[in-house]
């Protein structure tokens, strides 16, 4: 950092500490490893530039963390909306679900500010240029935490959580919601459907003995 930066150790700052850790995230992303080793780094190194009164504010530990945070590389106007519907789905949501949301809608605003990064607002979205790329996306799409394709579940999950988004903000009339409709029930993923395991032919015969010697049959 104090190579890429140029500063003397004592100069360094809190945007510096942020750049390093959004190009290790961006990394990650376009490698599939696992990033943690460099931010853990990162957040040791804020707690030392703290005790040596380099950095007023000491590191988050603990507790959830905040949205301004989990989606800080989706652009500031798109942030802006997606953490005022979470902070509003709080009043009425249990704290995993709305962190689950969070984290779907994370994905789906890295989306939109990588491949329009002119989109200034959620209302402006059109289903060529943005929902449909975003649904082609998840097909190759991989999981932060192993680098391995997310399964049908996570992809049915991330797009329900936008289509449920769009839908309760265009209800709540909000000046955010799209002017039309852009994602429809046919988007969502279908999840397979899991047909009942069938009894081996030796199962089957004991099940059928045992319901024949059964009193209630006789």
């Amino acid at each position: 950092m104090l190579i890429q930066t140029g500063k003397p150790m004592n100069a360094l700052t809190l945007d510096d500490l942020a750049m390093f850790a959004a190009a290790c995230r961006e990394h990650e992303r376009a490698t599939g490893k696992s990033a943690n080793h460099y931010l853990a780094a990162i957040s040791m190194t804020h707690r030392v530039l703290f005790h040596l009164g380099v950095i007023d504010a000491p590191p988050r530990t603990g507790g959830p963390v905040p949205f301004a945070e989990r989606l800080a590389e989706v652009r500031v106007s798109l942030r802006t909306e997606l953490i005022g519907y979470l902070d509003r789905k709080r009043a009425t949501c249990e704290r995993k679900t709305v962190s689950a949301m969070a984290t779907r809608l994370k994905h789906f605003g890295e989306f939109l500010t990588e491949v329009d990064p002119s989109l200034a607002s959620v209302r402006e979205l059109d289903r060529r240029r943005h929902i449909e790329p975003f649904l082609a996306s998840l097909v190759d799409t991989v999981s932060d935490k192993d680098g391995a394709p997310i399964s049908i579940g996570d992809r049915n999950r991330r797009v329900v959580a936008v289509s449920t988004f769009l839908t309760d903000i265009t209800e709540w009339g909000w000046d955010a919601a799209p002017h039309r409709k852009v994602i429809f029930r046919d988007d969502i993923p279908k999840l397979p459907h899991v047909l009942p395991r069938y009894l081996p032919i030796d199962a089957d015969r004991r099940l059928t003995a045992a319901l024949s010697d059964h009193p209630s049959t006789r």
